[in-house]
């Protein structure tokens, strides 16, 4: 999945203005939210994704993977309001041989992040509902209280989502294409 902000043909030598206006204007927003475009090419046609780019430290390194050390968010960087230590570890590719010690940028594509944030928040919530039709109409086909068994296909259909979630998160990890890439060394 991927997010396409804008679509160009390349062949063009001039865009015209509105374009243009439509080019700063994404480029304005997304960079004032951290948000990186990336241009590619596919088939004659630019193509821009977003991708989220964030900084942290390298705690350790194994292989073309490296462990980041990064704060949840940018806000978080110098608060100190929380208690405790807000501080995530990410696995990431490590393309460019950071080492330990070193502050890097990592980014994350955002459709990796959309998918992801659907599939916690929203599935247990579709499994719910789904889960009391359902058993709003066992319950109507046996004669029974519509009550406790749409709350039990609820409960049930939740569980399930949470299953899912479980092997979703299971299988994006060990998914080359969904782990976040260092991009460069800062220091």
């Amino acid at each position: 999945m991927k997010v396409i902000l804008f679509d160009i043909d390349t062949d063009k030598k001039n865009y015209n203005t509105e374009e243009k206006i439509i080019n700063l204007w994404y480029n304005i927003k997304y960079n004032n939210l951290g948000l990186n475009p990336v241009k590619t090419l596919t088939n004659n046609r630019e193509v821009c994704y977003m991708k989220r780019e964030s900084e942290g430290i390298v705690i350790e390194t194994s292989e073309s993977v490296a462990k980041v050390r990064a704060s949840r968010h940018g806000d978080c960087k110098s608060c100190g309001a929380c208690p405790g230590d807000n501080a995530i570890v990410v696995d990431a590719k490590n393309p460019v041989g950071a080492k330990p010690g070193q502050h890097v940028v990592f980014e994350i594509k955002d459709a990796n992040m959309l998918w992801a944030a659907f599939i916690v928040y929203i599935l247990p919530i579709i499994g719910i509902f789904i889960g009391a039709l359902t058993g709003t109409w066992i319950g109507g086909k046996l004669g029974h209280s519509l009550r406790e068994f749409q709350i039990g296909g609820g409960v049930v259909f939740f569980i399930l989502s949470l299953i899912y979630i479980k092997i979703f998160d299971r299988s994006t990890s060990k998914n080359e294409n969904t782990k976040p890439v260092i991009t460069k060394i800062l220091y």
